[in-house]
C-alpha cells in the first residue's frame, strides 16, 4: 500500500488529483484511522484504464505523446 504522494507519482498524477478521484469513488483507497489514504498501485491502474472511470483524467504527458507515422519531415 502506497501513500498518496508515492501512488500519484507512480501513475503520473498530482497528489491532489489522486485524492480527488479517491474521494469521488473513482479509484479505490483505504482510509486509515488518522484520515490518511493508502493506495494499491494495481487497483489504481485498473481503475484509470477502465473506460471513463477517471472522468477523462490522463496521467501527465499522456496527452502530449504523439504517434509517429514513420515519416521524417
Amino acid at each position: 500500500m502506497l501513500t498518496s504522494s508515492r501512488a500519484a507519482k507512480s501513475v503520473g498524477l498530482s497528489k491532489k488529483t489522486l485524492n480527488t478521484l479517491a474521494k469521488k469513488g473513482l479509484i479505490p483507497s483505504i482510509i486509515l484511522p488518522s484520515g490518511h489514504r493508502r493506495f494499491d498501485i494495481e487497483e489504481i491502474k485498473a481503475a484509470l484504464s477502465a473506460e471513463g472511470a477517471a472522468g477523462g483524467v490522463e496521467p501527465r504527458g499522456a496527452a502530449n505523446q504523439s504517434q509517429s507515422d514513420g515519416s521524417d519531415k
